[in-house]
Formats: structure tokens, C-alpha cells, sequence
């Protein structure tokens, strides 16, 4: 995000040319578009079953599981972002072909892509809130097992509507800013001038992304701790998955810290650039993957038919720790 501003009258409403960079490879350029679509139409697919299967199919098994709730609004996050910054994006930037077709169309202001950019950073800000809440979820689950469920049922609604909400207090910048396309390799995508210059989008993020990998660490070692033996096979699998996608916050808060304190807007086109989409996708495809790996009840509901899975079903505890690891 970009403190240069071009050498124009009115910086919210003249014209700001595109300039596409023919010098790479349209070949290239086209085939890393098509392997990233790949994956990312599989995460589409993959959150989207996941989300159906919690919040339809069945519905009797995992509504009274505060866990796999939550989960189900990390699956609409995920979603969320795959479409708007995997997509739209990768389209913009790798699809070379296009650009100068195209440039001439974006160079006044954009408000549709601003709308793009302020979903983009919400529901990014939207995924750290919800990994506090589902390591948080499983701690209680070890420390609270009598009370955890009525805990999570009474209180969850107003911790959902506050993810949503809280992103807001940083989404202002944005509102108020100048979005513009920049050239990225060869193709362009989104940008904007900061009105306020302290008030960095990336910034924000990386408080919100520190603070979620703060609660992943300090919970998943409670819950190890205070684990009982007897149930220690039953949580290792979610535990191995906490561990997993804690190594992908990881590298979102390395990414985050050089867009906080190193980025400038000539450095669109580096190799970090492109490196950062690939942590943010190993969060969105990942996620449903782990999950779908470790919990053997929700691959069976996925795959199975509906007559097996209706008869599993019955068969379930709804135990909400228990119900996870199976």
C-alpha cells in the first residue's frame, strides 16, 4: 500500500494510467495462473463441502458443537478470500494477455474494486479472530469439560457477530483512500493511497495476525498440559492440526512484518509479492484439508452417501471434544 502519489491536481479523482510490463513471459505467466486456479477452485470446493456438511447435510450432528460452528464461519472466511484475492487476483496479475486490453479502463477511480479490497482485508482480519476463538474452544474444552458446551452456546452468537465487527475499526483507511490498479508483473492489481499515512492496512493486520499466533501457541500448550492421558490420542490429531496451521500464521506474520515496515509501491513485482499469496493459500486451501484429514466422522459425512451418513449419524456422540477426533 502506497505513500507515492503521481504528479496530478486531484489525486481522488484524475486519472492514474496502468502501465503493463510486457517484458515477462505470457506462456509463463498463463501457466502459474492455471496451477494456482487449480488449487484454489479445489479450496473452493473443499471449504464449500466442508460448510455444507457442518451447516446442511448434517445439521443434527455438528449445530450443537461450538467448534465445528465456528469452523463453518472460518469456511465462509476462507471462501471469502479465494475468491476475491485467488480468482480476481491471480486473474489481474498472471493473465498477461489482458492487460493492455484492459488498462485503459482502470485508470479513474475504482469502487468496485475498492469494495474488493476492503472485503479482502475484513475477512483477513475476520480468519486471525476465528483461529483465537477455535484454540481458545479447545482449550476450554480440556480445562471446563463439564461446563465448556454451555459456555460456547450461550456466548457464541455475540463472538461470531464480533468478528465481523471488529474489523471494521480498520477498515476506515481503506474507505477513505484513493484504490487504484498497479502494475504487478505483467499483469496489475489493487492498490491505494493512504489519506492517513500512520494508519497502514498492513499494520493493522499484523496486530490482529500476532495476536491470533499468540493464542495458537499459548492455548495448544495448555491444552497438551492439561490434557488427560486417557484422552491424549483422541486430541493429538487436533493438536497436529493446530500445529499445522500455526506454521502458515507463522509465515503470514513474517510476510505481514516486511508489508508493515519494508514494502514501497515499486516492490509489487517482487518475489515476496508473489511468496505471500502462497501463505495466505496454504491458511484457506489447508485449513478444510487438515481438517478433513484428522477428523474421520467429517470426511465419512463428506464422501459417504446420504444413507450412510444419515446412519452414522445416529450412532454419533455429540460430545464436543470427541466429536472432532473420530
Amino acid at each position: 500500500m502506497s505513500d507515492f502519489s503521481p504528479d496530478m491536481k486531484n489525486l481522488d479523482i484524475d486519472p492514474i494510467p496502468v502501465d503493463c510490463d510486457l517484458s515477462y513471459n505470457t506462456n509463463i505467466e498463463v501457466l502459474k495462473f492455471t496451477a494456482q486456479i487449480i488449487y484454489i477452485i479445489t479450496g473452493i470446493f473443499l471449504n464449500s463441502a466442508v460448510l455444507g456438511t457442518i451447516l446442511w447435510r448434517c445439521r443434527e450432528v455438528y449445530s450443537t458443537n461450538s467448534f465445528f460452528t465456528l469452523f463453518s464461519v472460518d469456511c465462509i472466511a476462507n471462501i471469502s478470500i479465494l475468491i476475491t484475492e485467488g480468482l480476481f487476483a491471480r486473474f489481474f496479475i498472471y493473465f498477461t494477455p489482458i492487460c493492455p486490453v484492459l488498462a485503459d479502463y482502470f485508470q479513474s477511480p475504482l469502487v468496485g474494486f475498492k469494495i474488493i479490497m476492503l472485503l479482502t482485508h475484513h475477512v483477513s482480519i475476520c480468519k486471525s479472530l476465528l483461529q483465537v476463538l477455535l484454540v481458545l474452544n479447545r482449550m476450554t474444552c480440556v480445562l471446563f469439560p463439564i461446563t465448556h458446551d454451555s459456555i460456547w452456546r450461550k456466548s457464541l452468537k455475540y463472538v461470531i457477530s464480533a468478528v465481523f465487527l471488529i474489523p471494521f475499526c480498520a477498515d476506515w483507511n481503506i474507505a477513505i483512500s484513493r484504490v487504484y490498479m498497479q502494475s504487478t508483473y505483467g499483469g496489475f492489481w489493487v492498490s491505494y493511497f493512504k489519506k492517513v499515512s500512520w494508519a497502514s492496512q498492513s499494520r493493522f493486520q499484523l496486530v490482529f495476525i500476532i495476536i491470533a499466533l499468540s493464542f495458537t501457541f499459548i492455548c495448544t500448550a495448555i491444552t497438551l498440559l492439561k490434557l488427560p492421558e486417557r484422552s491424549k490420542e483422541i486430541e493429538k490429531a487436533i493438536s497436529n492440526a493446530t500445529v499445522i496451521i500455526s506454521i502458515g500464521f507463522t509465515f503470514k506474520v513474517l510476510f505481514q512484518i516486511y508489508y508493515s515496515f519494508f514494502f514501497s509501491y515499486t516492490d509489487a513485482s517482487s518475489p515476496v509479492y508473489g511468496f505471500s499469496f502462497l501463505a495466505l493459500d496454504f491458511l484457506t486451501v489447508g485449513s478444510p484439508i487438515v481438517m478433513i484429514c484428522v477428523s474421520r466422522n467429517l470426511r465419512t459425512h463428506i464422501f459417504k452417501s446420504k444413507r450412510k451418513n444419515q446412519t452414522l449419524s445416529k450412532m454419533l456422540t455429540r460430545t464436543s471434544g470427541m466429536v472432532i477426533a473420530r
